[in-house]
């Protein structure tokens, strides 16, 4: 009886095994499966040093997609002398115009609610701080596939371009990793960095996202 049942325990740690090493080989293809390839058979879930250059040539294809269709970046310098629209155009491609009239947006908000409720007794308040980090660069990797997992950067530079130099303004925790932060130039980003995936700033996709992020709080506040 000892035997059969130590036998019994073998096999159903054999089977425990197997399915551990399955589910270890499904989470190592969830990854090649997020960076946009395709499983690599007998490597149990490993990304070769090729696959990853593969990846991040996609993520760069993805960002540059992104970078052709806004117009303005295409066009050279211009002034006011050049073009009459000038200053309109400067201003919607500004970030710190973008930031200086948040308060503005957020009122626009505010009178769209309905009145707040009063407020509970001071025993049963909470004091709730949301905090969105990095909140430019997770708003514009949002439904872009190819670019979960890579180190990604918001600014109006680009890293595949050598002379190009700009201020970063916001990076996610994979640049981080790499001592990249705000404020910092494009070119030291480029060489902390050098596989670094820029976007430029999508200023309505940031105004979609808070505005979303403000009504869920107000819903329950």
């Amino acid at each position: 009886e000892n035997t059969a049942a130590g036998r019994m325990f073998l096999e159903q740690k054999g089977r425990q095994g197997e399915e551990e090493g399955a589910e270890a080989e499904e989470d190592g293809d969830d990854m090649q499966e997020m960076m946009g390839l395709p499983p690599s058979p007998g490597q149990g879930g490993r990304v070769t040093e090729q696959q990853k250059s593969d990846a991040v040539k996609v993520a760069k294809s993805v960002a540059a997609q992104v970078r052709s269709s806004d117009p303005d970046l295409a066009s050279k310098a211009q002034t006011s002398h050049e073009n009459p629209r000038f200053l309109n155009s400067f201003y919607k491609a500004s970030r710190l115009h973008f930031i200086g009239t948040w308060k503005t947006r957020y009122q626009q908000i505010i009178d769209t609610l309905p009145p707040a409720p009063p407020l509970p007794p001071a025993k049963e308040r909470l004091i709730l701080h949301v905090d969105m980090d990095c909140f430019f660069c997770s708003v514009s990797c949002l439904g872009r596939k190819e670019l979960e997992g890579m180190p990604v950067a918001v600014t109006w530079g680009d890293s595949t371009n050598k002379v190009s130099n700009a201020e970063i303004s916001s990076a996610n925790y994979k640049a981080r990793e790499s001592g990249l932060k705000a404020g910092m130039w494009m070119e030291q980003a480029r060489a902390l960095c050098p596989d670094l995936i820029t976007l430029p700033y999508e200023f309505d996709k940031y105004s979609e996202a808070a505005e979303r992020m403000y009504r869920e709080l107000f819903a329950i506040t």
